[in-house]
């Protein structure tokens, strides 16, 4: 039994039997057609396509209802619900790089400003994969006796702003390459300097700073 304020969500199968429109519709059961297949609600489409402000919610459902149970109707969801269908089938036909292409025609039309595009784009890819690749390896190469020779060496504190760990503190003290390992720095103790988070996350690899003077001094 339905409420007042029950609606209709109706999910027919219109795969079978699929009569022949002999007359259009009229605008406002295309209205419906559409916001049906949009919604999948009958009530909603009909509030959408029909004027039904003065009407009552069982006056809707039982509207709706004769709307879908309406020839020409019912063939019209059936067709766009099959458009539906064709397109996204089309879309998935359609390979990943022939969509990539297509997009990329669009933003270069010069054939040689997409190809420079394309390998500004590889080459920055590959860089930075290289570059994540040799950090890997760098931590994973750099042995203990190394890390304390250099700890050792810096007096076990920063080597930029002289941070030291205490209990009090939380100071963390990590190992630098001077000259960036991913611009071919060494895992050389001659090429390691220790530096506090702080200091190490501000600098960038793409220069090198030596604090192995300051430190050695220090020592």
């Amino acid at each position: 039994m339905q409420t007042e304020d029950s609606q209709l969500d109706f999910d027919f199968d219109f795969e079978h039997e699929k009569p022949k429109v002999t007359k259009p519709l009229t605008i406002k059961q295309e209205r419906f057609a559409v916001e049906f297949v949009q919604t999948g609600n009958a009530s909603e489409a009909y509030r959408r396509a029909y004027d039904a402000s003065n009407m009552k919610p069982e006056s809707i459902n039982r509207k709706a209802k004769e709307m879908i149970d309406h020839q020409k109707v019912s063939e019209r969801i059936y067709e766009l619900r099959q458009q539906i269908q064709e397109k996204m089938h089309a879309t998935k036909l359609v390979p990943v790089s022939d969509r990539v292409g297509n997009a990329l025609a669009g933003l270069f039309p010069d054939t040689e400003e997409r190809e420079q595009f394309c390998t500004d784009v590889i080459s920055a890819a590959l860089a930075k994969i290289e570059g994540g690749l040799r950090a890997i390896q760098s931590r994973r190469s750099i042995g203990g006796g190394v890390r304390y020779h250099v700890l050792h060496r810096a007096g076990f504190k920063c080597q930029a702003c002289g941070a030291r760990p205490t209990d009090s503190n939380d100071v963390e003290l990590a190992i630098d390459h001077i000259v960036p390992f991913s611009l071919g720095g060494s895992n050389d103790a001659s090429n390691l300097q220790v530096l506090c988070a702080p200091c190490n996350s501000s600098k960038s690899n793409r220069f090198s700073f030596n604090h192995l003077i300051g430190a050695e001094s220090d020592i």
